[in-house]
């Protein structure tokens, strides 16, 4: 049985540690669809977005603060058990924010938040205050350079129609996101390739200001290396979880 967050509903009785997955900008839960074949420290918790997908018809909060506010409102009882944080790109700003609001309200904090190719959150990412607003000439051109959809399905125009709105809706969104700051106890560990053309190497390492007990590791692959290396990236949240 599907629920609104989860695809599934048990998620409510696990007693095991659940990893909730954030997706970049524009993803969805697909680009977990793999990860449990290879963890198996904790249970993975893709976390389903609106305005994408089986909730496209609901359309984003005006804010991640509001996003974060109603996901941590609807999943209280979730949050107060054992649970970490894997965010990809502005996947892990969501996540963040996430834990930042469990922790006002319930107090509870993760076992640990993963931030993969990600810069801390009081950094917009470029893309994000380009494209806020673009053209669907501009989002064409831009994930033309980005090489993650093939040629001939982007220039399908249900394609278009379809994923432009929901690219241009998350990067408004993170494009108005301004961080509260909050130093956590648990570690906040970073992954990324240190040849990444889009991260600056400081903007990543500020993660350690958000927290007691910051580590990084670093992986192959570019930007997008949590897509094209599952298993060298799923075996690294295994080690990190295990620890």
């Amino acid at each position: 049985m599907e629920s609104k967050w989860f695809v599934d509903e048990n998620v409510k009785n696990i007693d095991k540690e659940i990893l909730l997955c954030f997706p970049y900008a524009g993803a969805s839960i697909n680009m977990f669809s793999m990860w449990k074949e290879y963890i198996d420290k904790v249970i993975v918790c893709p976390v389903k977005l609106p305005f994408r997908d089986a909730r496209r018809k609901e359309k984003l909060p005006e804010s991640v603060q509001k996003l974060a506010e109603v996901f941590v409102k609807e999943n209280i009882d979730i949050m107060r058990k054992r649970y970490s944080i894997f965010g990809h790109c502005t996947g892990a700003i969501l996540g963040y924010e996430i834990a930042r609001q469990t922790y006002e309200k319930t107090g509870n904090e993760p076992t640990v938040i993963i931030a993969s190719s990600s810069q801390e959150p009081a950094i917009i990412p470029k893309e994000a205050i380009l494209l806020a607003g673009a053209s669907d000439s501009e989002i064409q051109a831009y994930l033309e350079t980005e090489r993650l959809v093939d040629k001939s399905i982007l220039e399908m125009p249900e394609f278009q129609e379809y994923y432009f709105p929901i690219l241009r809706a998350d990067f408004r969104l993170f494009a108005s996101y301004h961080a509260s700051y909050h130093k956590f106890n648990c570690p906040i560990i970073t992954i990324y390739d240190p040849f990444d053309s889009k991260l600056i190497k400081d903007d990543v390492q500020g993660w350690g200001k958000y927290t007691t007990k910051y580590e990084e590791r670093y992986i192959e692959g570019g930007h997008y290396a949590a897509l094209k290396n599952i298993q060298q990236i799923t075996e690294k949240i295994n080690q990190i979880i295990e620890r």
